[in-house]
């Protein structure tokens, strides 16, 4: 048992050495492929991850509500030949029977030119990211 605990104790001193000259902290890394180049920091790893996930739940989101717009755009330029004027032409036209809501805090803007549908935030939603 002692001459367990003997090694146990240096390998640790060594792991600390290791790390004391390659310039890491005392947080374990993660190694990349190659050799002394760490990819990521153990210890913020549940941080990153979850910021992840809340991007990726805005994204979906935005994603999710453009979608029908845009299709309902590609369908009048389809069916009139050009693209709509504004969006309440399009809701106006049959080719979608209304808007759906943006998510919460933005709202929708259209380019006539390029027929490309988009959200931005809204006014109080900037006043209250601040």
């Amino acid at each position: 048992m002692a001459v367990f605990l003997a090694l146990l104790s240096g390998c640790n001193k060594k792991l600390s050495q290791e790390l004391e000259t390659s310039g890491a902290d005392d947080s374990t890394s993660v190694q990349s492929d190659s050799p002394n180049k760490p990819i990521a920091k153990t210890g913020i790893a549940p941080l990153d991850y979850l910021g992840a996930v809340s991007n990726a739940k805005t994204r979906s989101t935005q994603t999710l509500s453009l979608i029908p717009v845009q299709q309902a755009v590609q369908l009048f330029q389809g069916v009139e030949g050009r693209n709509p004027v504004s969006l309440e032409e399009l809701a106006g036209s049959g080719h979608i029977g209304r808007l759906p809501q943006p998510p919460t805090g933005q709202k929708f803007i259209y380019d006539p030119k390029t027929g490309k549908v988009g959200l931005v935030p809204t006014a109080g939603a900037s006043a209250r990211a601040q």
